[in-house]
C-alpha cells in the first residue's frame, strides 16, 4: 500500500475527517490543518507528497496561500484545490497559480481517491522525467559567446520569464531544442517538465489519451513547456485546437469535460512563415498568436566565432560519453572550419567533430582528414568493391565505413519507415535517431506502417 503523505487544508474538522478517514483507509499519511499558517508550518516541518486546499477559509484563502507558495517557487508537491461554490473562472485561475487540478465540493469518494492518485503517478513520472530533461539541458546547450547568441539569450530570458508562446525561426540544422532549453529552464516554469513533442500520432497524443496511443502531451506538459519543433507537424485542424487550448486555458474532453491546461508553447519552424502560411501548412490565427513572440537562430556561417567553443564542447560530450580519445584541433583546422559555409549548421558540425573523434588516430587532427570529410570524393569516383576495403583502413574508420553502410542498407530495406527500421536493427528510435545524425545520413520520415 502507498504510504505517501497527504496535507489537507480545510478550516471545517467535519471535512477534514472525513477526507482523512478516506485516505487513510487506503493507506496514505495524513496530515491536517486548519488554516494557511499552520499549512506553512507543516510544511516547513515535515515532506509532503500532495496537498488538498480549500479556496474559501477565513483569513488567508487557499487562492492567497497557493499564490504566495508559487512567489516562493515552493512547494513542489501537487496541489489539488477544494471548493463548494467554485466556477470555471476560478478553476482556471488556480490552475494558472500552480495548482495541479480542482475538485468541487461535494465530491464522491472513488472521485477523491482517483484524482489524488492521479496526481502522485504523474508527479512521480514529472519527477524522473525532469531528470532526464536536465541531463538533456547540460548537453543540448546554447554554446557561444558571439553578439548573435549573446543578444538571442537576452531575449530567450524574457520570452521565458513572461510565459507567452513562443516561435523559434532558423534554417534546418540549428540548436531548436538547446534554445528551447534554454527558454525553459531559465523561466519561470523551471521546476516543471519540458515535454517534447514528436513520434507517431502527434495529432492524436497532442490533445488525447487512449490505449495504445500515450499520455496527451498537453495534460503531461500542465504546469511547464511544450515544445513542438517542427510546428507543421501537426495538421492545421490540430493548431486550431491547440490555439483554442492556448486561449481558453482548458482542453475539452470527449466526454464534454473541460480540463484546466497550463502551459507555455515553444514551437519551431524550419521554413519562412510566409511559404508555410502560402503551403497552407500553417494555421493564420495560430500563427497571429506567435509571431509578436519570435526568435531567430543565426545560421553557423553567421557566427563563426563560436566555432572554436562548439568544437570543445561537443568533442567532450563525445569523449566522455563513448570513452573516446580527446584529440586536438589546431589553430590552422578551426580557421578551415571558419571558413566552411556549414549548410547543415551546427549538426553538421557536430557530425564532423564525432567523425574526427572516431576515425583519427593522432592527438591532433589534420587539415586533410577535415578537407575529406567536408568534401567527400563523389561516389561514382570512389574505389569499388565494397566490404573488403574497409580491411585496409583504421579501426575507428572502417567502424564509421561499415555503420555509414549498413544503416543505408537497412534504410533502403525497410521502404524509408522508422518503425521499419526500428524493428529490423532491434534498436530503440532514440537511439537511431542520434547515431543517424552522427553518421551524417538523413533519418527516414515517421510512419506508423
Amino acid at each position: 500500500m502507498s504510504r505517501e503523505t497527504i496535507l489537507i487544508i480545510d478550516d471545517e474538522s467535519d471535512i477534514r475527517a472525513q477526507i482523512r478517514d478516506i485516505l487513510s483507509d487506503h493507506g496514505y499519511q495524513v496530515l491536517q490543518a486548519d488554516s494557511a499558517s499552520v499549512a506553512r508550518r507543516l510544511v516547513r516541518q515535515q515532506s509532503v507528497d500532495l496537498a488538498l486546499l480549500d479556496i474559501w477559509m477565513p483569513g488567508e484563502d487557499g487562492m492567497s496561500l497557493l499564490r504566495s507558495w508559487r512567489h516562493d517557487d515552493t512547494p513542489e508537491f501537487p496541489i489539488l484545490m477544494m471548493s463548494g461554490h467554485g466556477n470555471i473562472e476560478t478553476a482556471l485561475e488556480a490552475t494558472r497559480l500552480g495548482a495541479w487540478h480542482y475538485l468541487e465540493k461535494p465530491f464522491a469518494m472513488d472521485k477523491l481517491l482517483l484524482s489524488v492518485s492521479r496526481a502522485l503517478e504523474t508527479y512521480r513520472l514529472r519527477q524522473q522525467n525532469r531528470v532526464l530533461s536536465k541531463d538533456s539541458a547540460a548537453t543540448e546547450q546554447l554554446v557561444g559567446d558571439s553578439p548573435e547568441i549573446r543578444r538571442l539569450r537576452e531575449q530567450a530570458q524574457a520570452f521565458g520569464d513572461d510565459g507567452n508562446p513562443v516561435l523559434i525561426l532558423g534554417e534546418p540544422g540549428c540548436e531548436f531544442l538547446a534554445l528551447a532549453n534554454h527558454i525553459h529552464y531559465n523561466g519561470v516554469r523551471h521546476h516543471w517538465q519540458l515535454v517534447i513533442g514528436s513520434g507517431q500520432n502527434l495529432n492524436q497524443r497532442l490533445l488525447e489519451e487512449a490505449p495504445g496511443n500515450g499520455t496527451c502531451l498537453l495534460l503531461e506538459a500542465h504546469g511547464g513547456t511544450l515544445f513542438m519543433n517542427p510546428l507543421d507537424q501537426l495538421t492545421v485542424k490540430t493548431q486550431r485546437r491547440l490555439l483554442s487550448v492556448l486561449e481558453n486555458h482548458h482542453l475539452l474532453q470527449a466526454n464534454g469535460t473541460a480540463t484546466p491546461i497550463d502551459v507555455q508553447l515553444i514551437a519551431t519552424l524550419h521554413q519562412r512563415p510566409e511559404a508555410a502560411l502560402a503551403s497552407n501548412i500553417l494555421d493564420p490565427s495560430l500563427y497571429a498568436q506567435l509571431a509578436p513572440y519570435t526568435l531567430t537562430l543565426p545560421p553557423l556561417r553567421k557566427r563563426t566565432q563560436d566555432i572554436p567553443e562548439l568544437v570543445e564542447h561537443y568533442a567532450a560530450r563525445y569523449c566522455a560519453r563513448e570513452s573516446l580519445p580527446m584529440r586536438s584541433f589546431p589553430s590552422s583546422a578551426m580557421e578551415m572550419l571558419r571558413k566552411y559555409d556549414w549548410p547543415d549548421n551546427v549538426h553538421e558540425l557536430r557530425r564532423l567533430v564525432y567523425q574526427l573523434l572516431i576515425s583519427g588516430d593522432g592527438a591532433e587532427v589534420g587539415l586533410a582528414e577535415i578537407n575529406h570529410l567536408l568534401h567527400p570524393v563523389p561516389q561514382a569516383d570512389a574505389p569499388s568493391g565494397g566490404l573488403e576495403n574497409l580491411m585496409g583502413l583504421p579501426y575507428r574508420e572502417a567502424r564509421t565505413r561499415f555503420e555509414q553502410m549498413y544503416y543505408q542498407f537497412q534504410i533502403e530495406q525497410s521502404g524509408g519507415s522508422m518503425k521499419r527500421l526500428s524493428d529490423s536493427t532491434h534498436m530503440e528510435r532514440t537511439y537511431l535517431y542520434r547515431k543517424l545524425r552522427d553518421l551524417g545520413i538523413e533519418r527516414p520520415r515517421e510512419s506508423s506502417s
